[in-house]
């Protein structure tokens, strides 16, 4: 079932570039910034990538802490509601 217009689990991957296309770019990096600047925009470009790590990491844990905390919520209302179940039960018998 396709879902937002991707049909296959792996469809995003056919737009991530090939070895072809990343030697391309790293000619164009050297060319544009010089062979002196490469390692500071390489660190940089670490530095960047790092920190999108971390802010998703950050972003996937309160995820999963709000879904623990819907999961915990919805045990707690299914064992009322069976409690208050036994409760009429005990009562009609």
């Amino acid at each position: 079932m396709p879902i937002y217009g991707i049909t296959d689990s792996a469809a995003f991957l056919s737009a991530l570039p090939g070895g072809g296309e990343l030697l391309l770019l790293l000619l164009l990096i050297l060319i544009l910034f010089g062979p002196r600047r490469l390692p500071d925009f390489a660190r940089s470009l670490g530095r960047i990538l790092a920190e999108l790590r971390r802010a998703a990491d950050d972003f996937k844990e309160q995820l999963m802490s709000a879904e623990r905390q819907i999961d915990d919520d919805i045990k707690s209302v299914k064992e009322a509601a069976d409690s208050a179940e036994d409760g009429n039960n005990d009562l009609t018998a």
